[in-house]
């Protein structure tokens, strides 16, 4: 299992219709999935890009993943607000307690789908960063495999895994 680390603004969401969803999976050349919430996932080095089936309003949710997550939103619409420019030196990710989630095999066919949590505080993130820990997609498995321990024993958090049965009553049921 890898270890997601909440990073400063690496997600970018919108809302765009069926129109728009043609052009974006025409542009990723990404295969529509039949079944799950996610219509499509495509994925390069710098960002992973999901497209979720149609919400309550009639639109679809895309979200954008990653170190270009901003710039691959762009394409599409997104403009980011003007930011007062930050002085130089460390900006704690945390400045307060903060929880993050994020989950792995919903796009699957035969595993599970897991979710894990964690809390983490600035006493905490300056453990993870003597440790070396980053976003998952810029670490080694065996950077990983090196950290884990350390993580389990001193990051608190909470994981649940879902059979495909159980995931898929559950998503039958809205």
């Amino acid at each position: 299992m890898r270890y997601y680390i909440a990073m400063a603004k690496t997600a970018i969401s919108l809302l765009v219709d069926d129109t728009a969803i043609a052009k974006m999976a025409a542009f990723y050349d990404a295969k529509v999935q039949e079944e799950g919430p996610a219509m499509f996932i495509a994925r390069s080095v710098d960002v992973t890009i999901t497209c979720y089936r149609k919400t309550h309003n009639g639109l679809h949710k895309v979200l954008f993943q990653g170190q270009k997550a901003e710039y691959e939103a762009s394409i599409w619409g997104h403009v980011e607000e003007a930011k007062p420019k930050k002085e130089a030196g460390h900006v704690s990710v945390f400045s307060s307690e903060c929880i993050g989630s994020d989950e792995v095999g919903t796009g699957d066919f035969f595993g599970p789908i897991c979710v894990c949590a964690c809390y983490t505080n600035p006493d905490i993130e300056e453990l993870l960063k003597f440790l070396g820990v980053t976003d998952s997609k810029k670490m080694t498995d065996e950077k990983i495999r090196q950290v884990a321990p350390n993580l389990l024993q001193e990051v608190p958090y909470s994981q649940l895994s879902l059979s495909n049965e159980k995931y898929n009553e559950v998503f039958a049921k809205g």
